[in-house]
């Protein structure tokens, strides 16, 4: 299993020192056109008459085409400029060599598929994919390699697009545009609006160094073994070679990638449980406090209710008596309580005097 790589020093290493290596070249030739190669790493020496002969910079409006093949110790075989030129913007030149590296991979991984660079999904061309995969059975998966800002509106339009004509996109973003977390207190990778939005349409966020050949894909941290797809704005990534990864008609494979997808499958369904219980808890708490305020507002309302008189009428008799307050019947004046002994409460253990 592939180890997450997240340490300041590893994610340095993959989103590169800032500076642009030429690693992919056009051909002279015009049959060619629109065809890129790729330098195998270590094979620089032997290629230095090919590249002379038939290579030139990959970008077709420069100024000084010509270029050569270098070795290079710590990094990875290339090309470069004769002087006086090369002067071209890296988000250009990475996202030619993106789509080069990756249109490679896909047919040295998958020869039973079509592969095209630039490929037009309808013949209107409403849509065209920086890598388009087509397999045998008709299906289609289109590559979105994106080093330029994309607004969270383009990319619904884009997806949108891609989901009515029954094409699974799979979007990489540049590796300059992984972004480390501004807290040492978060996980140390931070997603941009647009990837958050990717996220939250329950796709896999990806980010692709052509130079490494390397794939980045977000991942969230559950305990020290345990990854699952990214789950908010924050989390870690797992780094794998492009030559570790398969292709499956919804996006890319490998043991990890197939691990996190089990294990977010669980963890998923583990949250939807929680979250039945939770509003199972809260349903019965609400109706338990329903039945509380009932309660206490039938209390409220019987202790402001006007009672009942339930007294006898102890209004004086002509020859000075008054009526007992329990039995009605005639009671002697020197009587204070108003009630014969016998009435009075406590008293009478019998059955009480009729009126």
């Amino acid at each position: 299993m592939t180890s997450p790589r997240h340490t300041a020093e590893q994610l340095a290493a993959f989103i590169g020192d800032g500076e642009t290596r030429f690693i992919a070249a056009s051909y002279r030739d015009s049959d060619r056109a629109g065809e890129l190669f790729v330098m195998p790493d270590g094979e620089a020496a032997m290629l230095r008459t090919f590249t002379r002969v038939n290579l030139r910079c990959l970008i077709d409006d420069c100024s000084a085409p010509d270029i050569i093949a270098v070795s290079r110790e710590r990094r990875r075989d290339g090309f470069s400029h004769r002087a006086g030129g090369g002067a071209h913007a890296p988000e250009s030149v990475n996202h030619l060599q993106g789509k080069a590296v990756l249109a490679l991979w896909l047919r040295s991984q998958l020869p039973d598929w079509k592969v095209q660079v630039e490929g037009a999904t309808d013949t209107q061309r409403s849509r065209v994919a920086d890598v388009l995969a087509t397999l045998p059975d008709g299906k289609r998966v289109a590559f979105e390699i994106q080093y330029a800002p994309l607004t969270v509106a383009e990319w619904r339009e884009r997806h949108a697009s891609y989901v009515s004509q029954g094409i699974t996109d799979v979007w990489l973003w540049g590796h300059t545009r992984l972004h480390r977390s501004r807290s040492s207190h978060d996980p140390p990778v931070r997603l941009s609006d647009v990837q958050d939005e990717v996220r939250r349409a329950g796709l896999t966020v990806h980010w692709l160094n052509p130079d490494t050949a390397e794939v980045a894909t977000a991942v969230t941290r559950l305990r020290s073994d345990h990854l699952v797809s990214i789950e908010d704005r924050f989390g870690e990534v797992v780094v794998q070679k492009l030559d570790e990864l398969g292709l499956a008609p919804d996006g890319f494979t490998s043991g990890e990638l197939s691990s996190i997808a089990a294990l977010t499958g669980r963890w998923d369904a583990e949250k939807e449980l929680g979250r039945v219980e939770r509003e199972r808890r809260q349903a019965e708490m609400a109706a338990q406090r329903q039945r509380r305020a009932a309660e206490q507002e039938a209390q409220r309302a019987m202790a402001i209710a006007p009672k009942p008189d339930r007294t006898v009428p102890t209004s004086r008799a002509p020859d000075g008596t008054r009526p007992c307050r329990v039995c009605g019947k005639p009671v002697a004046a020197f009587l204070a309580s108003g009630m014969h002994i016998g009435c009075e409460p406590g008293f009478w253990t019998g059955p009480r005097p009729r009126r």
